[in-house]
Parts: C-alpha cells; structure tokens; sequence
C-alpha cells in the first residue's frame, strides 16, 4: 500500500500500521504500508505501478489514474461529507469583499498541486473577472496554518484554503476571516488500486475499507468511514485539472 508523503515517512509508516493489520486480516495476506522521500518520487514509484493500494490527494490520484491506470474503489468520508470544496478568503476588515477586489493582491495557496488549496481557486478568479495568471500574486506557503496566518499578519491579502482542512480551526481565528467565493464540491481524496489486481481482491478491499468502524483504522486518513467510489466520479475534476497550467 503506498501512501503519498503528506507527512515524513516515518509517521505515515506508523501511523497506517493499523490500516496494514486490518486490511492483512481480511485479506488473508501481508499488506505493507510504504510512502516516499518526495511528491516526485511517490508518483514514479506508483507510475511503476509498484503499489497493490494507493491512498493520494487529488492532483496525485489524477496522475496515476491517466498514467498507470489507477482506479479509485473506496471515498474517504469526513463527518457526513465525502466531498470537498475550496474558497477564497480574505481578512474582514481588509476592504476586501469581492473576488474582483483581488486584482493586484497577493494571494497565499498550499501548493501548486493543492485542488481545494489552489487548482479550483484559479477557476473562482476567472469567474470574478481576475486573471489568475496576470492579475494577482500567488505565493505557496505551504501549510494551511501558515496560510491564515500570513492573512491575518496582512503578509499577503487573500488565501485559497480548504473549507474541509479550515473547519477545525479555532472559532475566533475563522470569525475574522470573510468568505469571498466558494469552490464546486469535488470527490474527496480516494483509496486506488492498480490496474490489473484481481478482481475478487479488489471487492475484498473495498468491503473490508466499507466495513472498517476502528478508529485506529480511520485517524490516518482524517476519516469517520469510507463509501464505494467509481472511478468516473474523478472524470469532471480530472478534466479541470486538465485545463490547468
């Protein structure tokens, strides 16, 4: 099972050794959790199709599902959501109260990568009549904390987070915040197998990721359950992320 480096190996070795002993149960064969050094190399790796079971954020899974023919079986469902959307946000007392009102801004995003974090924000400025390419500055910061911050220090004028990841923040850090504009839902992040893994494999995993209730299971991915994923519930994001540079 590769896992995509969202944090240092080390602690997505441990912390998924949970997810390993369930699904090598139900299976009735050895699961192994491995992940990579880098982005870069995760999805080379997986590229090799050298993972059984991939779990990857959405601009990674979109790569392997058109470069290795990965398919997505299982949902992550976060409280009663399993979907996903992004906003743009700026400080309540900045002036700012329309995405127009970005044109000459900087604007903190996660990664260039980051769907909710900056992928689907660039759609929101093109609907507001900003350029994404001309009109404002986007700077990575890197980590949605971080992001706010820089917000509410006035380092930059405006964020692209996502509304799922800003839901646990503290109530008087998100009241100073003003929502200017707010993303489509989009699928949340998948649990993939590689294409050519036998079927009855992978029913198995999808009924044993449906059927998991342990906590310990679930703290990895941020999850209260997973759900049945078809790969074509990714087909509209896959062709958004298409169209961006």
């Amino acid at each position: 099972m590769g896992v995509f480096p969202y944090q240092s190996p080390l602690k997505i070795y441990n912390d998924f050794q949970p997810v390993a002993q369930y699904l090598s149960r139900e299976l009735g064969r050895p699961v192994l959790v491995e992940t990579s050094p880098s982005m870069e190399r995760f999805v080379e790796q997986a590229s090799r199709q050298r993972y059984d079971i991939v779990y990857a954020g959405l601009s990674y899974y979109i790569q392997l599902r058109e470069k290795a023919g990965y398919r997505a079986i299982a949902t992550v469902v976060r409280g009663d959501a399993s979907s996903r959307r992004g906003a743009l946000l700026a400080r309540q007392d900045s002036g700012i109260r329309t995405v127009s009102d970005l044109k000459g801004k900087k604007v903190g995003a996660l990664h260039p990568d980051a769907v909710c974090g900056y992928v689907l924000q660039r759609q929101l400025l093109q609907e507001g009549g900003v350029n994404p390419d001309r009109d404002v500055e986007f700077v990575f910061i890197g980590k949605l904390d971080s992001i706010i911050f820089s917000v509410l220090n006035r380092t930059v004028d405006a964020a692209a987070v996502d509304l799922s990841e800003l839901a646990g923040k503290e109530r008087g850090i998100v009241d100073k915040m003003r929502v200017l504009a707010v993303t489509p839902e989009v699928p949340d992040f998948p649990i993939a197998v590689r294409k050519g893994l036998n079927g009855g494999i992978v029913e198995r995993i999808r009924l044993a990721l449906i059927q998991a209730r342990d906590s310990s299971v679930l703290a990895p991915f941020r999850a209260t359950a997973f759900e049945p994923a078809r790969d074509s519930d990714y087909d509209a994001l896959a062709a958004l992320i298409r169209k961006s540079p």
